[in-house]
This record gives structure tokens, C-alpha cells and sequence, in this order.
């Protein structure tokens, strides 16, 4: 289930909390908010299988501002707490990913997300050779987008455009 604002009413959640297997994609202020509650229940609790946090890198760049970043850790206390309440005892595994990772963001995910201080990095690399780059000196002026007609060059059909990722060094 993909919670979103339009998605999020009683009966959605109640869909949810009636699922044998549930795979919920939400952003982290929708973990906290008190429509997902009734998932932070005994009941549910023994049925989630790891919590996977995707886009972790997010995690170091947004906690100083975006509060709930910075508490995320908290949502697997709150899980391992109710499953001991119960004479429970379940593992979740934290689950996290991202393209993009550096080494100086490592220990702000692993404070923030509440890895084990001995989790273990999957590296598989971003090397992708199928891929090419080049740095091409703007020209024209911005507003006319001239630099770009390599991208789609005059005359070109659908079928002749090559998948391509563009960037930029200013998002204006």
C-alpha cells in the first residue's frame, strides 16, 4: 500500500491492518502520524518482516531540519517495545538503500535509523559502463535551451531518441 493523502482514510487503513502481507511505502512524517497508529499495535507488530528505508541518504542531509528524520530509530523501539510487552521477542532487520552514500553520511544513517553499530554495507557499486558522460560548455543564452538540440536533434522520431540523463551544475 502507498500511503498518501488521498489514500489515508479509515477504511484504507483498515484494508491494511486486515492484509496477511503488507508492503507499505510511506514518507517518514506519515510513520509518525496518528492515521498509521493503529499499525504500532501488538497485532500487527509480529507481522512486519524488516523495515526497508529507501533513499537513506536523505537521512544526514534532512535530520537537522526535517525532525522526523532524525527519529526514525524510534518507530523500531516502539515495535521492539510492544513485542516485549507481550513476553515477545521479534528481530526486524533495518533494511536501508541508496545510489548515493558517502562514507562521511554513514554514521548520521546509523544514529538516525538505529543500525546495529556492526551492519554490514553492500557496495555494489554505481560503476555502470553502458553509461557515458560529457561536460559540454554552454554556448547560447540559458533561456534559450539551444545546448540541449544534441538531445533532440531536428527531424529525429520518437524511435531515435536514446534514453539520457541530464545535468547540470545549476538547477536554475
Amino acid at each position: 500500500m502507498f500511503v498518501h493523502s488521498k489514500n489515508k482514510d479509515h477504511h484504507d487503513i483498515e484494508q491494511l491492518l486486515k492484509s496477511d502481507k503488507v508492503v507499505l511505502y510511506a514518507c517518514v512524517e506519515m510513520l509518525e502520524s496518528p492515521t498509521l497508529a493503529p499499525l504500532w499495535t501488538s497485532d500487527t507488530c509480529h507481522r512486519i518482516s524488516a523495515f526497508y528505508i529507501d533513499e537513506v541518504h536523505t537521512i544526514h542531509e534532512l535530520c537537522d531540519w526535517w525532525p522526523s528524520y532524525g527519529r526514525i530509530y524510534k518507530l523500531h523501539d516502539v515495535v521492539q517495545r510492544i513485542a516485549q510487552e507481550n513476553g515477545e521477542t521479534i528481530h526486524i532487520p533495518i533494511i536501508v538503500m541508496s545510489a548515493i552514500c558517502p562514507s562521511v553520511y554513514q554514521q548520521s544513517v546509523m544514529t538516525y535509523a538505529g543500525l546495529n553499530p556492526d551492519y554490514e554495507v553492500i557496495n555494489l557499486g554505481n560503476h555502470q559502463p553502458e553509461l557515458s558522460h560529457v561536460i559540454i560548455p554552454m554556448k547560447y543564452d540559458i533561456s534559450s535551451f539551444k545546448d540541449l538540440m544534441f538531445l533532440l536533434p531536428f527531424g529525429c522520431q520518437l524511435s531515435d531518441i536514446q534514453p539520457t540523463l541530464g545535468y547540470t551544475d545549476d538547477i536554475e
